[in-house]
């Protein structure tokens, strides 16, 4: 017995109008290795500048920094990203529902 999410021709028409796109290629490990060398490097220099930097954030809070946000909306938009970036991942991955 196979399942099916498109039971009617009707459907089925309508389905085959909204294929999922597909990626244009993995990645190579090079390019892996470049990103996990460029956030090393990101993470040294952000690491060094803050000895001399006060960061802006828990009791250090100021206007200097920027405009406050309530929490339950920095947490959605912090988190947002993640959701979409997995929605995407899942829409263009190959794995059919049958």
């Amino acid at each position: 017995m196979s399942f099916s999410l498109v039971t009617s021709p009707k459907r089925r028409i309508f389905a085959d109008h909204f294929t999922r796109p597909t990626l244009p290629r993995p990645m190579t490990p090079q390019t892996f290795n470049l990103l996990t060398y460029a956030m090393l490097a990101l993470a040294a220099v952000v690491f060094i500048s803050l000895y001399f930097v006060t960061a802006g954030y828990g009791q250090f809070t100021s206007r200097r920094w920027g405009p406050s946000l309530d929490n339950r909306v920095a947490w959605t938009l912090m988190e947002a990203p993640v959701f979409f970036v997995m929605l995407a991942i899942w829409w263009t991955g190959g794995a059919s529902l049958q």
